[in-house]
């Protein structure tokens, strides 16, 4: 609760309305101040914060103030659609046991931290329409609907195969230089092994980190 409402207070609203049930305050003196009840909060049976859930919620500041290490069981965290700035913290490979993280459509910048490759549970990742750096690219300029057939010639074929680029990239794009072009088909040797069907047979999160920092 402590490091939830430390955080709250450095969020850049000045509405009082935000969040109203984030409070210390509680009825009884002797009694713990718990946050499971807590708008966008659920835990589990245990009374461990899994879940947070804040999309679309008015939101604004920088993630430099979220103690990612007082959620070890954290399973689920949704800040979407709000205003944050700034980077995402390295603090973040402390979420071990995250399989869903989604910080689409904020005003982050600056590089994904390579401590993304930590969190070997991830299963959904959605950091698009942000300022990020490269690995969001990969994310936006493929189309965000394939049909599957066409996937499936993809994923059982090597990038030496052509492979028209305007079949691959969003059409509001305009046309590419030759040295533009290089990096992306670059870039989608390293994203579409992550397409694959098989979980056991995608590069984990530090490989493709990795592999998109050179």
């Amino acid at each position: 609760a402590d490091a939830l409402l430390k955080w709250k207070a450095s969020l850049q609203s000045h509405n009082r309305s935000l969040l109203p049930s984030w409070t210390n305050a509680t009825t009884n003196v002797s009694s713990k101040i718990c946050p499971c009840a807590w708008f966008g909060i659920s835990c589990s049976d245990a009374g461990r914060v899994i879940n947070i859930s804040l999309r679309n919620t008015g939101l604004s500041g920088t993630l430099s103030d979220f103690s990612f290490s007082s959620f070890p069981q954290l399973v689920h965290l949704d800040l979407s659609l709000n205003g944050f700035l700034g980077t995402i913290p390295s603090q973040i490979g402390n979420l071990s046991k995250l399989s869903y993280i989604s910080l689409q459509s904020n005003q982050l910048s600056g590089k994904i931290p390579l401590e993304v490759g930590l969190l070997t549970h991830l299963k959904v990742l959605h950091f698009q329409f942000n300022q990020l750096k490269l690995l969001v690219l990969v994310l936006e300029v493929i189309k965000g609907k394939h049909p599957r057939d066409f996937l499936c010639s993809i994923l059982s074929s090597s990038l030496t195969k052509d492979v028209a680029l305007d079949e691959m990239l969003d059409p509001r794009l305009p046309t590419s230089s030759c040295s533009v072009q290089e990096k992306l088909i670059s870039i989608m040797g390293v994203a579409f092994p992550c397409l694959n069907e098989s979980p056991v047979s995608r590069p984990t999160m530090q490989t493709v980190s990795q592999q998109l920092q050179i």
